[in-house]
This record gives C-alpha cells, sequence and structure tokens, in this order.
C-alpha cells in the first residue's frame, strides 16, 4: 500500500504520478480489436440497449460489454477495458481522492453540499449522486454541464453515445435524494441504500445525521467534483469494512497484480503476493485452531467427515486457504 500511494501521490502535485498508476487502464494506442467494437450482444439487450462490446476478457480470448465482463472478473480472469475510456478521464489530484479511490470509508455530509451549479443538494428533488465517478449534482444536466464535459466522468463511453440519450447515459445516477430524503432520518446507521453496485460504489446510511456513508469499488470512471470533494471526509480507521470490501480497486504492487489490467481485490485472491502471505500469516498463528465455517466444497467434504473442523485440518482443502492449489480457470 505505501508504494501504490508513493506512486499515486507525490506531495501536492499527485496528478503525474497518478496518471502512471492509471496507466494499466488505457488500451493499447494501435490494436484491432478495439477498433472493430459494436454493440454487445451477450445480455438482454431490449433492457440493456446500446452498451457497447468494448471490453476484452484476455484470459478467454473473448469481447464483451462491461456488465457480461463481471462474470470473468469473478473468475479470477484477465479483463482488458478497452476503447481508451481512459485517455479523456481526469487523474485524481489529493491524497483524498486516491484514498477514495481505493475503497476507504468515505463519509459525505450532505448539510452544506452544493451542486456544481451553486444549488444546495438537499433542496433539489431531482438530486443524485453519481456512482461511476462520485459526484453529487441536483440534476443529470448539471452532471452533463459540469460533470462529463470536463472529463471527470467517462462512464457513457461504455454507450452508443448519440444526442438524444446522452443525458440518459452520462452518469450512473444510483442514489437518488427524492428516494433518500422520506427515510433519511429514521434509518438505521450502515444501512445499505438499495439500487447502489458494490462494484461501483455502495451507499449506506451515514452514522451522524444528514451523512452518508461511501465506498468505492474497481469499476471506476471519473473522479468527485471538488465541490463533493470538498464535503468528503475519508475514514482510514474503520479498517474492518475497508478489509472486507472485495469489490474494491486492488491496488497491490505484487509481480502478479501487476500484471493485470484494473481488477478487484477479489479477482487475484489466490495468486497475488501479498493476499497469500497475509492468508499464511493467519494460519501460522494460533487462531488456525479455531473452527471453521467456510461453506465452500473441500469444507463441505470434511464436515461430513467431521462434523466440526478447524482451519488447520481444512488448509489443503479449502478453496481460501493459501496452501490450496490453485489452478487457472478454464476459457468460456
Amino acid at each position: 500500500m505505501k508504494k501504490f500511494m508513493e506512486k499515486l501521490v507525490r506531495g501536492s502535485t499527485a496528478a503525474p504520478a497518478a496518471d502512471k498508476a492509471f496507466d494499466k487502464f488505457r488500451a493499447p494506442k494501435k490494436s484491432p480489436f478495439f477498433d472493430q467494437q459494436g454493440v454487445c450482444e451477450g445480455h438482454d439487450t431490449e433492457k440493456f440497449p446500446m452498451v457497447m462490446d468494448i471490453e476484452r476478457c484476455i484470459s478467454c480470448n473473448i469481447r464483451g460489454c462491461y456488465m457480461c465482463s463481471h462474470d470473468h472478473f469473478d473468475k479470477g480472469c484477465n479483463v482488458e477495458w478497452g476503447h481508451r475510456v481512459f485517455d479523456d478521464m481526469k487523474m485524481p489530484d489529493s491524497d483524498k481522492n486516491v484514498m477514495f479511490n481505493q475503497g476507504y470509508v468515505t463519509k459525505l455530509s450532505l448539510k452544506k453540499l452544493k451542486c456544481p451549479c451553486g444549488k444546495p443538494f438537499v433542496n433539489s428533488p431531482s438530486s443524485t449522486i453519481c456512482s461511476a465517478c462520485g459526484t453529487a449534482t441536483c440534476s443529470v444536466q448539471c452532471h452533463e454541464k459540469y460533470v462529463r464535459s470536463r472529463g471527470l466522468c467517462v462512464f457513457y463511453k461504455n454507450f452508443t453515445f448519440v444526442e438524444e440519450t446522452k443525458l440518459r447515459f452520462n452518469g450512473l445516477f444510483s442514489v437518488q435524494w427524492h428516494k433518500i430524503r422520506p427515510v433519511i432520518k429514521t434509518a438505521e446507521p450502515g444501512t445499505l441504500i438499495p439500487g447502489t453496485s458494490r462494484r461501483f460504489m455502495i451507499t449506506k446510511f451515514g452514522q451522524e445525521p444528514l451523512t452518508l456513508d461511501l465506498q468505492r469499488g474497481f469499476r471506476q470512471y471519473g473522479q468527485p467534483h471538488e465541490e463533493t470533494l470538498e464535503h468528503m471526509e475519508v475514514q482510514p480507521e474503520r479498517v474492518k469494512e475497508f478489509n472486507e470490501y472485495e469489490q474494491r480497486m486492488c491496488s497491490c504492487m505484487c509481480s502478479y497484480c501487476s500484471s493485470l489490467k484494473a481488477h478487484p481485490v477479489h479477482n487475484c485472491r489466490f495468486l497475488c503476493e501479498t493476499q497469500k502471505k497475509s492468508k499464511k500469516d493467519f494460519y501460522d498463528r494460533e487462531e488456525r485452531l479455531n473452527q471453521c465455517h467456510c461453506q465452500c466444497y473441500g469444507c463441505q467434504e470434511m464436515a461430513e467427515i467431521s462434523h466440526r473442523h478447524s482451519y488447520d485440518d481444512c488448509k489443503y482443502r479449502c478453496i481460501s486457504s493459501p496452501y490450496f492449489k490453485y489452478s487457472e480457470p478454464e476459457s468460456y
């Protein structure tokens, strides 16, 4: 993490270093594959029309859209995002922005939050937060004017972007103020707001009045606008929630993770050198004798032999164990 931060942030001028760290996001400058993109037909095209097949699973040698690629990420494949999606995207330029991108719990205060146009966020029923870039605006029109047009959000590049649909696809508006306003004062802190995706950004009701807790996933298509970023507070002390969030962007700099394109931490969990060392440290401590509650196939077989077993008993059978011999996923 330290090396990644040093590479991503260099004093008060983080942009050049961040640009290097985001190189793995970029597509090759010359690639016939990315010059032949079309509409993806791997999903229900009536429900999700105009989604481009701009991504490629390198492991399976198959192309698809960002939605169809999620199954490949879950199988441990190496997926290239493609289409030069990030060539025009603004890079993070502050430590706060970088830590937000890494998936740390970030408190967003709505009390004085304003849209980039100056209108208070809570005063507009059409206010929304884009899960693709993290920016709060009072309308999708303001997101188009102040965010997408400045390169702060490039989510639209996943779609056939034509004039009549550009407002619909210029962001991913999962957090809508008119839906959470009636319940935000009575909701239990930590309650997940329906409709938010763990791959993009989960949003929960905050611990304090008129606050939300955000955690950014690996699907990142931009940076929060300065106005939104000003009202964010990263909370690195909530490390348990950070560690448990497996859809966050992997920032590991080990040789295996460096060979992959941008990916979530669960994508590399079996072969990542850092994660394997962390798991081995756990197994080698006294906690290895604790009862195992894993439900993988290997542990279920152990349960048939003995109703209870310890981590030490199943370390060569459990798929989550660093001692388990993992084979590469088969192509499909």
